[in-house]
């Protein structure tokens, strides 16, 4: 025009993209949560995607020779300490305590074959919902239900409780 050129930016600044996996495996996202330090832990089906809070970035995909395929389930619990678990991936869950991973399954009362999520409830208690691997359709045998870890001690919750059903995937 007369009195110049005129530039409109139609830009938000409230949303960015972080790149999880140069595979699609890797960019098909379950679960995220944000710890405490500011990082952010993202599931995804090649494994947990870290996400400091400088920006550098790690990916974890294997603990001790287990392969981390599809994680769908990371939570942080009151102490700091981060939980994984896989709907189908592998049994049981494990957890981060900032310097070593530790496995946690029947030996320890957690007697889950999968563990497709993890909720930490306002009373600081861990709550596992638990399924067995496969279809539902297939699966011939009672389901695991939900079990909740407390003061370092893991207890089970299925249909003789009072749950309508053994196999878990939310709890609110």
């Amino acid at each position: 025009t007369e009195r110049g050129l005129f530039l409109c930016r139609l830009k938000s600044n409230r949303w960015s993209s972080w790149a999880t996996g140069k595979t699609m495996a890797g960019k098909i996202v379950s679960s995220i949560a944000r710890s405490r330090d500011g990082s952010f832990w993202v599931g995804t089906r090649e494994g947990i995607y870290v996400r400091s809070a400088d920006g550098s970035t790690r990916v974890i995909r294997s603990i001790g020779g287990q392969a981390l395929n599809r994680v769908t389930a990371i939570t942080e619990d009151r102490e700091g300490n981060m939980w994984i678990g896989s709907g189908s991936a592998f049994p049981g869950t494990y957890r981060w305590d900032g310097k070593r991973w530790r496995h946690f399954g029947p030996a320890d009362g957690l007697d889950a074959p999968r563990v497709h999520k993890i909720v930490l409830s306002r009373s600081g208690k861990l709550w596992f919902m638990a399924m067995k691997p496969g279809p539902i359709y297939k699966v011939p045998a009672p389901e695991p239900g939900v079990f909740c870890y407390e003061g370092g001690k893991f207890s089970h919750i299925g249909p003789a409780d009072g749950l309508l059903d053994g196999r878990a995937y939310a709890l609110v």
